[in-house]
């Protein structure tokens, strides 16, 4: 089922033009950046813009490891962008997955976004439930340059409900799974919200210029949690790559790494509101930190 899925959407591509983007090379040495002590509101306005609201009033990632599957790419971009999606992971010591696991991440590189997406709509859509799928569409019809797709689950706090990730498989229509109500309180629950698919499309034509490295430090760092696609953060991030109007940064920072690491640091079963302060108070300690 899943190599079917996965030979569809490379059928849709037109690799002859998505492989124009080439690998940049990297530069060897990136201008030093100077923050000057950033105060606690702004952290704490860095964290709420990268980290926004959601549905379920608590901060998704992963519990399990990620298998990532790539499409459209030449064989050197993809060697290229596992080693940088590899390294995000491992900021927060991710296990390796196995060798024969399937694919709960897909990439995919193409020079008509547009037509891929209508047509993973249109031939897929159990893939994007319970969404409905006119507010999946809303989402990843925008012209964006990287248009992700989370689908999560909603866990017992100890991942102690049946396990249905395993019983779905990966690639499952089985993407919405609701723990038993437990007493909850404003600063415990007793769920967890857990990333279980990402569906990820590259508009070739938008990346052409940027370093392939760069885009991939983007890429991982907005896989490992549900950090917003049109964050502008007052702090240098990664995440601010395709914004108009500043200097982009090309690598992740250490307020990334920092970002990222506090948010699997965080506890699973708490109020976003909780999550996002904790998160805060480790890049205080990182601004305290910098040179």
């Amino acid at each position: 089922m899943v190599g079917r899925w996965l030979s569809l959407c490379f059928a849709l591509l037109l690799p002859a033009t998505a492989l124009a983007i080439t690998q940049a090379p990297s530069p060897e040495l990136l201008p030093e950046i100077i923050v000057e002590a950033p105060d606690e509101m702004e952290i704490a306005a860095f964290v709420g813009q990268a980290l926004p609201d959601t549905r379920e009033r608590q901060l998704a990632r992963w519990h399990h490891p990620i298998c990532v599957a790539y499409r459209g790419f030449s064989a050197a971009q993809e060697r290229v962008f596992h080693r940088h999606m590899q390294t995000v992971s491992e900021l927060v010591e991710m296990p390796a997955p196995p060798s024969d696991c399937r694919p709960n991440v897909v990439v995919l590189l193409t020079d008509q976004p547009d037509r891929l997406v209508d047509l993973m709509l249109e031939r897929q859509e159990r893939l994007f439930k319970p969404t409905p799928i006119a507010q999946v569409r809303k989402a990843l019809v925008q012209d964006r340059a990287v248009r992700m797709w989370h689908v999560t689950v909603i866990n017992g706090k100890y991942g102690n409900t049946p396990d249905a990730l395993d019983m779905a498989g990966p690639l499952s229509s089985a993407s919405s799974i609701r723990a038993a109500p437990g007493s909850l309180s404003r600063l415990g629950k007793q769920t967890r919200i857990e990333l279980f698919r990402t569906m990820i499309v590259l508009d070739a034509g938008a990346l052409r210029g940027l370093p392939l490295s760069a885009v991939a430090d983007h890429v991982g760092l907005r896989v490992m949690g549900g950090f917003a696609a049109d964050a502008e953060t007052p702090l240098p991030s990664i995440l601010n790559l395709f914004q108009s109007g500043q200097k982009a940064t090309l690598t992740l920072t250490e307020w990334d790494k920092s970002l990222l690491r506090g948010l699997y640091q965080a506890p699973v079963d708490t109020h976003m509101n909780r999550q996002r302060r904790m998160i805060a108070r480790r890049l205080t300690d990182t601004a305290a930190a910098q040179p």
